[in-house]
């Protein structure tokens, strides 16, 4: 099984907290994940050769490869969701 890397902003409040509960449930499910406190994720995901989930746009600007998490965990999850795609000109503009 492939493992996965969180990198969590350290100076973000609760930032200690979650890294907890993200190694929690990756123990209970067995999962080999890690978790690293690091002072500015933004400049490490930018540079990273690894697959990038974020929703900060100058990370997936700048990163190698990224995967849309948050589209995935909707289409798994609440898959009755209505999904818009902004991404389409000729659908997100506003006049039709």
């Amino acid at each position: 099984m492939a493992g996965c890397r969180w990198w969590l902003d350290s100076p973000v409040f609760n930032s200690g907290r979650l890294k907890g509960i993200i190694l929690e449930v990756a123990a209970e499910a067995g999962w080999p994940w890690q978790v690293e406190m690091v002072t500015n994720p933004d400049k490490v995901l930018s540079v990273t050769e690894q697959i990038v989930s974020s929703s900060d746009h100058v990370i997936l600007d700048r990163c190698q490869k990224w995967f849309n998490l948050a589209r995935q965990v909707i289409a798994n999850q609440v898959p009755q969701a209505r999904v818009v795609d902004l991404g389409n000109s000729e659908r997100a503009s506003l006049g039709g």
